[in-house]
């Protein structure tokens, strides 16, 4: 190999190092402003740490389980009764809106009024790309 074919080869190379590290910087760029975004919207009600649930349940593991699946977590029997299941998909579009798509029909009861749909008060991310960068956050914790 003379020396011209060894500069274009390491060019080539080095084209093609360059192309995929933008890619790999916001893949993590994704996950760290979705980690931001969870422990100032999310961590409040939320675990991610197996078994421990607070105002909402754990999430550790959400994606591929389905949405009433964590023991000891009181849904809603909207929820309970759904077979709605957590794919990256579902996530992005509930954190962008729990009550449109998971509606609370409210029933009266005596002095009470109660919710059936999501117990979630939290009303959504702005955007989908907030939800998306918080679903990569928790995908991340999955490995």
């Amino acid at each position: 190999m003379n020396h011209s074919q060894k500069i274009g080869r390491y060019l080539g190379v080095a084209l093609a190092l360059a192309a995929a590290f933008p890619f790999v910087a916001v893949a993590d760029n994704k996950v760290t402003t979705g980690a931001a975004l969870y422990n100032k919207a999310c961590v409040s009600c939320h675990s991610t740490e197996k078994g421990v649930n607070k105002i909402g349940p754990t999430l550790d593991k959400v994606i591929g389980r389905h949405a009433a699946a964590v023991p000891d977590y009181s849904y809603s029997s909207i929820i309970r009764s759904s077979a709605l299941a957590w794919t990256e998909e579902t996530l992005i579009k509930f954190l962008s809106g729990p009550q449109a798509m998971i509606p609370c029909h409210q029933i009266a009861t005596k002095a009470l009024v109660s919710c059936l749909g999501t117990k979630m008060t939290f009303p959504g991310f702005r955007s989908e790309a907030s939800a998306a960068a918080v679903v990569a956050y928790l995908k991340s914790l999955q490995h």
